[in-house]
């Protein structure tokens, strides 16, 4: 063989192995890192669960009433200016916010199946109903924070093949995706600790946004006309038109028959919208929410709670999602009206 094809061909054999070589190299780097972190895959998910842990080894026998939604109710309910609860067994629940941002119906499935799988068995439920996600029929939040263990359920509302080859992009180049974990865990300052924060919300002990309390008012006043002409955008087309989404009311239904079977009591609430955002809807497009909602909880018997209006439009950010003084209201009157009485048993019996 002449010796430039031997030269050629031993380049070839050195990238090849070399490439074959960068391929393992991140295949055992990627299973070490989700295997003992998989947090990375859901900051938020994983944060809200230590909160939520670090509660119920505080007093492991009080009962657990979670909240489930997306980011309205993520700023909108604070637990933490919630009065004692007490059942009228005496019991105390345990109530935490367990929303998480971009959620809609499926990842609200997800959320369950994971607190479950995770050792987490709820005895009451409060599941917020955004109607904007309820016409969405994609989420993809779903294809972003999979886990190994999600994919059997995400599958069977996105197509499998995008299901799995979105997971797997995700994890081919490890060193790149959790660059800010291995950088701050092999040499700690390395990464500054507010670039190492970035991204991880700010829960507080019960869930609550922590940051929330610490917002100005009047600066976020002088925001407010700008932003709801940003929501309107992005809002106003959809909900002109608004249909209810196979995905969405699959995983709805789904979710419902899932805590069912678990023995899981279930509200489902119309989270606060101002007079703005409510405008924006068609009246059929209303309609159809109203059906929709109406026919699913008297199919499923569970209570609904239309809280659309229960805040004033100088509650809100965005004419949807609120201010600390929006939170603050809409969590004591979630109190008085929902969660004392689901403590009570007295509220499963309120037709929808």
């Amino acid at each position: 063989m002449p010796k430039a094809r031997r030269q050629v061909t031993s380049a070839k054999a050195v990238i090849g192995w070399t490439g074959l070589g960068f391929l393992l190299v991140q295949l055992a780097l990627d299973i070490f890192v989700v295997s003992r972190h998989p947090e990375l895959r859901d900051p938020e998910y994983a944060t809200r669960l230590a909160r939520l842990r670090e509660r119920m080894a505080e007093n492991p026998q009080r009962p657990l009433m979670l909240m489930l939604g997306s980011s309205r109710t993520t700023g909108s309910f604070i637990p933490e200016k919630l009065p004692a609860i007490y059942s009228s067994a005496g019991e105390s629940p345990l109530v935490f916010n367990f929303s998480h941002l971009g959620a809609g119906p499926g990842m609200n499935l997800v959320g369950a199946r994971r607190l479950l799988r995770d050792g987490i068995r709820p005895k009451w439920m409060i599941v917020e109903v955004m109607p904007p996600q309820l016409n969405d029929g994609t989420q993809n939040i779903l294809l972003s924070i999979s886990t190994p263990h999600d994919l059997s359920v995400t599958r069977r509302y996105r197509h499998p093949l995008m299901v799995y080859s979105t997971f797997v992009r995700s994890h081919l180049v490890p060193s790149y995706n959790f660059r800010q974990f291995l950088a701050h865990s092999t040499i700690p300052g390395w990464v500054p600790e507010a670039e190492w924060q970035m991204g991880i919300p700010k829960i507080d002990h019960l869930g609550g946004d922590e940051t929330l309390q610490t917002r100005d008012l009047n600066y976020e006043a002088a925001l407010s006309q700008y932003m709801t002409t940003e929501a309107r955008k992005g809002y106003e087309p959809a909900l002109q038109n608004l249909q209810i989404a196979d995905l969405s009311d699959r995983a709805t239904r789904d979710l419902l028959r899932f805590c069912k079977r678990r023995g899981i009591t279930v509200v489902l609430v119309l989270t606060p919208e101002g007079s703005a955002f409510q405008s924006w809807y068609s009246a059929e497009s209303r309609r159809r929410v109203d059906s929709y909602c109406s026919s699913i909880c008297n199919e499923y018997r569970v209570p609904l709670i239309d809280a659309r209006n229960w805040l004033a439009d100088d509650d809100f950010i965005d004419s949807h999602h609120v201010n600390a003084r929006g939170a603050e209201k809409f969590t004591l009157r979630l109190g008085r009206e929902v969660i004392q009485p689901l403590a009570n048993g007295d509220l499963a019996s309120r037709q929808p």
